[in-house]
């Protein structure tokens, strides 16, 4: 799970600067944004299932 998340913030930076707010504007390719939502689509749906994993009764 931490290489997605690893690998989305990265992708994310790619041909940027340190910093935030960078005055031009990024276009990503209809791949690499299908990556992204899938990868936190894939993120949320496993901290919820663990969420409801842990509130279950243990029986």
């Amino acid at each position: 799970m931490s290489k997605i998340v690893e690998g989305a913030s990265e992708m994310r930076r790619e041909n940027t600067d340190a910093g935030h707010g960078t005055a031009r504007i990024r276009v990503a390719s209809d791949s690499q944004a299908n990556l992204a939502l899938s990868s936190a689509l894939l993120w949320c749906h496993y901290v919820l299932d663990r969420f409801n994993e842990t509130r279950s009764a243990p029986f």
